[in-house]
């Protein structure tokens, strides 16, 4: 099991699990979970974003088949978690790349994406900029890949939640379908604690001082693949002044909050 720890800065009530350096390939103890998708909660019962921003309750309502679309590059966890998927009546459609996922997306219609972030050399979070793609109305990020830019990069591309993959497998299914009981934020989105076993909004988890901007985090993905100063003001339409001014700003921000995978 891994072991529980305390993110920093997180607020109280806001635990993370150690991440294991590797997914597991064993695939056997995906035992079959009790598992129901949802309906869209009527309007007049849907939690508020305004209520506590660390969890709300949501209402259970009658389970429902759902299409599903899962994008991850490693065979053996897709394989497993698809089982259990189709076990309980959804119909599940695996893409291991980009490439993939954009052709099925041009033929199929789905209610539900789970994508991970991290696919080989690829990144997830490049399908949902694609134009011209129909992409489901939920979005939920399913990923090793932890890092708080990443995560919130995925909710201002629309994603609609963010569950680690160190979640034990017999709680997966559970946090999907908890999860979608929820409805969607206007800056963030929901993120699975796996300590808590609850859904937490993503600003619970983050303090204010340490989540970049939209320019930030556009200069930091950038950043993150290789770019000079004077490309990514290039690239951008900006002055390297205001560029490097991004910069300090990322780097002052990013000394809060590390990796979360130290902590998830």
């Amino acid at each position: 099991m891994p072991r529980s720890v305390g993110a920093p800065g997180c607020s109280p009530g806001c635990s993370y699990i150690a991440m294991s350096k590797h997914v597991t390939t064993d695939i056997d103890h995906f035992g079959v979970a009790n598992f129901a998708m949802i309906a869209p909660l009527p309007a007049e019962k849907l939690p508020s974003a305004r209520d506590d921003p660390k969890s709300c309750h949501r209402i259970p309502m009658p389970s429902a088949p759902l299409s599903i679309l899962f994008v991850d590059d490693h065979r053996l966890v897709v394989s497993g978690i698809a089982g259990l998927l189709r076990a309980q009546a959804h119909m599940v459609f695996a893409a291991k790349n980009l490439a993939e996922a954009r052709a099925v997306l041009l033929d199929q219609v789905f209610d539900l994406l789970l994508l991970d972030i991290n696919l080989g050399q690829e990144n997830g979070l490049r399908l949902l900029e694609e134009p011209g793609l129909q992409l489901p109305p939920k979005i939920i990020m399913l990923s090793g890949a932890s890092e708080q830019e990443w995560i919130f990069r995925g909710f201002e591309l629309g994603a609609f939640g963010f569950i680690p993959k160190s979640i034990e497998p017999d709680e997966l299914l559970s946090a999907i379908d908890t999860m979608l009981g929820y409805p969607p934020l206007p800056e963030a989105g929901w993120i699975w604690d796996t300590q808590n076993k609850a859904v937490v909004n993503a600003h619970a988890c983050f303090p204010k001082e340490t989540v970049l901007t939209h320019k930030e985090r556009e200069v930091f993905m950038h950043m993150r693949e290789g770019k000079l100063d004077k490309q990514i003001a290039d690239i951008m339409g900006l002055s390297i002044h205001t560029v490097r001014v991004h910069i300090r700003a990322i780097k002052r921000k990013r000394g809060h909050n590390r990796r979360l995978e130290q902590v998830f």
